[in-house]
């Protein structure tokens, strides 16, 4: 009922946001101390009120952000990422409360000013260094923390530094590379494209040394997905499109041991995605042939 209340003052005047503003402030750190008792104390019974009382902070850092002190959004966040630093407790978190959390996160990357870039810095920053002891089974995966990393470098690319483009490049190494082809979804593909076509993610100089390396294995791995996944194939050539031609040739080259093919498809100059897809099945489709002749 009451995320209901605040979201009908969407279009309302900044003095009626005003009036709600100080009337819900009295609850909302009541709603951080239930969702700290519940991550530190997690059961099957918390998760829907975890839910709730997170859909709640949704509700009002979306609608009356501007009218909310900024110590209690700043620490709202810094609360949220101490809980879920701890690995037992973010394989606890339900789905919903999970994807409720990340909602919550990404809604505030999206918002102008100083106190919005410091705070995504903050939410890159754990994400970093929480998916690496990600467990199987938990509420929150490999991808749904690359989906918000790449929501969140698309609104505050330039308040991220070299080590956090570097990391996110590592996290999609991961995802498609240690992850099962099948349970890579459409989505994920999605928010790559749209982060390369705003930041220009692929060829950014903060990747640094590891661009080659980590590239180079993305490109692989997606070059086997286009064989594997061809419900999935336009919008992967879509991502290989991006990707630098120097490392996509280094990836061609584990695909066939005809040099001439090889040539014949690295001397190509697309013009579009539409002609470098063309290229690229015909190049896929003709290594494959060819291997098995041999």
């Amino acid at each position: 009922s009451l995320c209901a209340l605040v979201r009908s003052f969407g279009g309302k005047s900044h003095a009626a946001r005003v009036l709600l503003c100080k009337c819900v402030s009295p609850v909302l750190p009541a709603c951080v101390s239930l969702v700290r008792q519940i991550a530190q104390r997690p059961s099957e019974h918390t998760g829907k009120a975890a839910q709730n009382a997170i859909n709640l902070l949704v509700a009002c850092f979306d609608v009356i952000s501007k009218e909310m002190p900024e110590e209690f959004i700043s620490g709202t966040v810094k609360d949220f990422i101490a809980m879920y630093s701890d690995p037992a407790a973010v394989k606890a978190l339900s789905v919903d409360t999970g994807s409720s959390l990340l909602e919550l996160l990404t809604l505030l990357a999206r918002r102008p000013g100083q106190k919005f870039k410091q705070l995504s810095v903050q939410t890159v920053e754990w994400c970093l260094s929480v998916w690496p002891g990600l467990a199987p089974g938990g509420g929150i995966t490999h991808a749904d923390l690359l989906q918000l990393l790449c929501r969140v470098l698309r609104h505050q690319w330039r308040a991220c530094a070299p080590q956090h483009v570097q990391g996110v490049l590592a996290l999609m190494v991961q995802c498609f590379h240690a992850l099962d082809p099948s349970a890579v979804q459409r989505f994920l593909l999605d928010e790559i494209v749209k982060l390369d076509e705003q930041t220009k993610f692929f060829c950014s100089p903060a990747l640094g040394a590891d661009q080659g390396k980590g590239l180079f294995t993305l490109a692989c791995s997606l070059l086997t997905m286009v064989e594997v996944r061809p419900d999935l194939q336009e919008v992967l050539l879509s991502v290989l499109y991006r990707i630098p031609r120097e490392v996509l040739g280094m990836a061609a080259q584990q695909r066939t041991a005809d040099q001439g093919l090889l040539r014949s498809f690295l001397s190509k100059n697309p013009r579009d995605c539409a002609e470098f897809s063309r290229e690229l099945i015909n190049f896929i489709n003709d290594a494959s042939f060819l291997a098995s002749l041999a």
